[in-house]
């Protein structure tokens, strides 16, 4: 009887789960300053290298379980363009970022137009021990604003997935210049077309389901944004009630 109780509450608390959504309340939006980038010196993995224009990264494992709008996911990618893709299927390599384009399982650090500098790369590592790891992911020295092949890049930002929790963190360091080249980026979380989360940078300020794909303003070094998830509080006074050998009715 105790394997029923478990399997009718963890499919209780997965309809709970999958019923989540992107807004406000299930996703609020925090910003800070201050905020230090990971050390990303050694011990990472490469996904995009040197000098490179419109490319993905192949499908690398989270290396944890990372939930994401109620869907577990175990794999992600990166593209050049400052997108990420949770899941097995690689982010696309579209420079269009507008929300008409967004996915089921969209990060997006800062998607625009961009280039890898000749000093650059997209790199990732898992940081701290389970439950409390922490996914990497590092544009270092990006061309923001793009200018074009065989030159440098000053621009690094990070993404930060954490286990357990679902938290999202989007954290920039230095050279995140005025970008008012190909008309700005997008930043925020989105799972479709008409389920996001984007931010203003000059504010800064976050709207759901409202796109902004036209961020030009410069961001601080230090500057963070966070997207905390809601996570259903556990029941209390859980009793069973009309058990039988093929249901039960559960109170609390």
């Amino acid at each position: 009887m105790r394997k029923i109780y478990f399997l009718l509450l963890t499919v209780l608390f997965a309809a709970i789960s999958h019923a989540q959504t992107i807004s406000a309340t299930t996703y609020p939006f925090t910003n800070s300053s201050g905020a230090v980038l990971e050390d990303m010196s050694s011990g990472t993995t490469l996904l995009v290298g040197a000098n490179v224009d419109d490319a993905a990264s192949n499908v690398n494992n989270i290396g944890f379980d990372f939930w994401y709008v109620g869907v577990r996911y175990s794999q992600f990618s990166a593209s050049t363009n400052g997108l990420v893709r949770l899941g097995g299927t690689a982010v696309a390599t579209t420079f269009t970022n507008a929300a008409s384009s967004y996915l089921s399982g969209h990060i997006i650090p800062y998607w625009d137009d961009l280039w890898t500098g000749t000093n650059g790369k997209i790199h990732y590592k898992v940081v701290g021990a389970a439950p409390n790891r922490k996914l990497v992911i590092e544009w270092l020295n990006e061309q923001v604003p793009r200018v074009g092949g065989n030159l440098t890049g000053a621009a690094t930002f990070q993404c930060w997935l954490y286990e357990t929790s679902g938290k999202i963190e989007l954290v920039y360091g230095n050279g995140m210049a005025v970008n008012t080249t190909n008309s700005g980026a997008s930043i925020g979380i989105a799972n479709s077309t008409t389920v996001y989360a984007n931010v203003t940078v000059s504010g800064p300020s976050c709207a759901y389901g409202v796109e902004n794909s036209t961020n030009t303003a410069a961001i601080t070094s230090g500057t963070k944004y966070t997207f905390t998830p809601l996570i259903p509080a556990d029941p209390t006074a859980l009793s069973f009630t009309g058990v039988t050998t093929t249901g039960m009715t559960l109170n609390w």
